[in-house]
Formats: structure tokens, sequence, C-alpha cells
């Protein structure tokens, strides 16, 4: 029998700040639609945007999005700076019909990732099919630029840990830039231009009518 109420898949995404050529940021491990992720980030660029460098500095401290919303503190073994929280064995720590993580101080059943950036603009061929959202900074124009992972032509190889198989391709797609200074953009808006691209570029590289024209 089907499963009538399949588990979601976590939309995953990305708080980066530009560099000189490309960007580099932190992991948002779900609920990275403009939607639900969009308010979130442009609250805290409107508390920082004074000192935008002194912001991605701080968050370049960290791997993940979540470690930088706790200060690297795990709320599991209560020590700071030990990375992002990894649970090995969550049905252990689970408390039963509270859906909260029990403590956890001996670090027995889950281990820490150690802290650096995890997201590069350089990695989107790979990184593209599962991080879906890239909301990427410009400290020195104060501007936020919201990115999409679309399919990209072709494959490629890719090559870990003594194995190698092939895997599509995907690109981060620029779906609209705000000004800091500006009003909150509409994420409604955004979300849906960004999934009407998505859809367009998955038809145009997986479609068997490649010769065929195809519109947003």
């Amino acid at each position: 029998m089907m499963n009538q109420n399949p588990i979601p898949i976590p939309v995953k995404g990305a708080v980066t700040i530009q560099q000189e050529t490309d960007f580099l940021g932190a992991f948002k491990s779900r609920d990275a639609e403009p939607t639900k992720f969009g308010p979130e980030v442009w609250e805290i660029l409107q508390k920082h945007w004074k000192n935008l460098h002194g912001f991605a500095a701080e968050l370049l401290k960290y791997g993940y999005w979540e470690e930088y919303i706790s200060d690297g503190f795990c709320d599991l073994c209560g020590k700071f700076g030990q990375g992002h929280c990894h649970v090995a064995a969550p049905a252990m720590l689970m408390k039963l019909g509270v859906g909260e993580l029990a403590p956890d101080p001996k670090s027995r059943h889950h281990g820490h990732i150690p802290y650096r950036p995890t997201v590069k603009s350089e990695n989107a061929e790979n990184d593209g099919l599962w991080i879906n959202w890239i909301y990427n900074i410009y400290p020195d124009t104060y501007e936020l630029e919201v990115l999409k992972s679309v399919r990209a032509k072709g494959t490629h190889t890719v090559r870990r840990d003594g194995r190698k198989w092939k895997q599509e391709s995907y690109q981060y797609f620029s779906v609209a830039i705000f000004s800091l200074h500006g009003d909150e953009p509409a994420w409604e808006d955004v979300e849906h231009k960004g999934k009407k691209i998505s859809e367009y570029y998955h038809k145009k590289y997986n479609s068997h009518q490649s010769g065929k024209k195809l519109f947003l």
C-alpha cells in the first residue's frame, strides 16, 4: 500500500557572501524557500546593514546557518565552538511523545562537523542538485541577490571515496537582486519566479523534444 503522507523532502539553501569573483557561505539544512527563509534573512540584514563586513566575517566562521544563529552553541552537549551538530542516532535522543532531543552531555549519540564555510559558487555543478536557494550578500553595495538552482546542460563525472559516477549538472540562476535600503521583497513573487525558471530549464534539458522552443 502506498504511503498517503510521504515525508516531504527538505528544501535546502545557503546564505553566502560575495567575494571578488565568487561567493562563499553557510548551509541552511531545511525550510530555505523564500516564503519561509527570506523574511529571516532580510530581518537579520536590516539589523546588521550598517556593518555588513562585520556580519560577513562572523557568518563565515560557520559552516551552517543554524550555527551562526546559535553562536556555535550545541544544545545537546552544552558546548560552544564544536562545529555543526550531527545526530548519529536520533531515535535514542528523542523524548517519546514530546518530539524534542534529549541532552547528550557526553556526546555518545551525536558528533560535530568542524567549522568551515560549506557552500561555494564554484561547486554549483554538484551542489545545485541539493542546494535549492542561495541568498547571496554584497557587503560593498548593500544588496541581496536570490539565486535558484536549475538544471544545466549535460552531465559530469563525480569522483568520491574511490568511486565515480555520472550526475546531472546544475547551475545557480539569478532570480532577483534587492537593495537593502529598499522595501522588503515580495517573497511569494520571488519563490514563484524561481520555481518557474527551474521548471523551464528542467524541461529544456530533460525533454525528448529538445528542438521544441519552450516559454516561461
